[in-house]
């Protein structure tokens, strides 16, 4: 999974960043969490993409980009969006099962009610690391 993803973002589906996670520095499959920090282009992109996406109520459906940042965006039913950014070296299929089974794993650990502090708590993203972490390991045996 790591050689596929090289990092992602996730918003609620109102616009604000509650996460970014980022590939270990430490050389293992894991990711770390940080708060994000993205420039106010990016956000205000992201932002826009977001609104449109809600509109048109493209729930769960993986959306292709070509910027910068990040290569992918996927609309989950807890009320969150995720925008990964990719490396090139994978096939497309295998990048959109893998972005998929990351959704699928958010959505599993948080429901919609859970997400609301978490602006305030970024710590409440320790079950999601420590269950894409499990992943991780499994998907590189």
């Amino acid at each position: 999974m790591s050689t596929l993803i090289d990092e992602f973002w996730i918003f609620s589906k109102k616009g604000e960043p509650l996460v970014h996670f980022i590939k270990s520095t430490e050389g293992n499959p894991n990711f770390d969490y940080v708060a994000p920090d993205l420039e106010n282009v990016s956000l205000t992109k992201i932002q826009t993409i977001i609104a449109q996406q809600s509109k048109e109520k493209k729930t769960k459906k993986l959306i292709k980009f070509n910027d910068e940042n990040f290569n992918f965006a996927q609309c989950l039913k807890n009320d969150s969006v995720i925008f990964y950014k990719t490396l090139s070296k994978g096939k497309e299929k295998e990048i959109k099962d893998v972005c998929k089974i990351v959704g699928k794993i958010f959505e599993d650990a948080y429901k919609k009610d859970q997400l609301k502090f978490a602006e305030e708590n970024i710590e409440i993203f320790d079950k999601f690391q420590k269950k894409l972490s499990i992943y991780s390991k499994l998907s590189n045996l």
